[in-house]
């Protein structure tokens, strides 16, 4: 489920507002996240995620346009019991690419 807006907050100044929440729908993200993990039995399983931007659209003349936004994206982990494989699985140990 998505929505979005552009809501004129004047004649130079925009507001845009956007969001999206399901499954499998990480590459309509900005940062393009994963939409799917595979099973250990090979099927494919979507990736619960949720993303919002929001930002400013400023014309101060007609030759110049300014533009700021902002935005958030959160993925669930899909991990499978017993395995290391999917997305966020809780056995791998990623310490190693924190240091």
């Amino acid at each position: 489920m998505g929505t979005a807006a552009l809501l004129p907050l004047s004649k130079e100044l925009d507001l845009l507002l956007e969001g999206l929440a399901g499954r499998g729908i990480g590459r309509y993200a900005a940062a393009v996240g994963p939409d799917a993990a595979i099973t250990p039995d090979g099927s494919v399983h979507p990736i619960r995620a949720a993303q919002a931007i929001t930002g400013f659209d400023w014309k101060p003349t007609p030759a110049l346009q300014v533009y700021s936004y902002f935005g958030l994206e959160c993925y669930g982990r899909t991990a499978f019991p017993g395995s290391n494989v999917g997305y966020g699985a809780p056995v791998v140990d990623l310490a190693s690419c924190l240091s």
